[in-house]
């Protein structure tokens, strides 16, 4: 993922720009912030934590970031959020309790066949 970001980023400005020194100490710190917050620590607590829970919790943190993302960019950053957004957050959430609900279903079918 970072691979491709970076072939992206690299596309847009041409990595002559990084060594002729036209990006000034204000994007340098942006990117900066962005790479560690976006990239490097989202994937290192998640390779991190997810021996720790599980993997069936890992995988409801992994989908659980999109609507947190939405929910916090229209509060803290007062982004309009339109309802087919809202939507796929619902659609999201729902599915995430679908496939908890199948799992404990499984679960207290196996308690108490044992």
């Amino acid at each position: 993922m970072v691979t491709i970001a970076s072939i992206l980023v690299l596309t847009v400005f041409s990595p002559e720009s990084l060594f002729l020194g036209n990006i000034s100490g204000e994007w340098w710190m942006f990117g900066l912030f962005l790479a560690l917050l976006g990239n490097i620590f989202p994937v290192l607590f998640m390779t991190i934590g997810v021996p720790k829970v599980g993997s069936s919790v890992g995988t409801i943190l992994s989908s659980s970031e999109l609507p947190a993302a939405v929910l916090l960019s229209a509060v803290f950053l007062h982004e309009a959020v339109q309802l087919v957004q809202w939507g796929g957050v619902l659609l999201i959430l729902i599915g995430i309790v679908i496939s908890q609900w199948n799992v404990s279903y499984d679960q207290q079918a196996e308690k108490k066949t044992a």
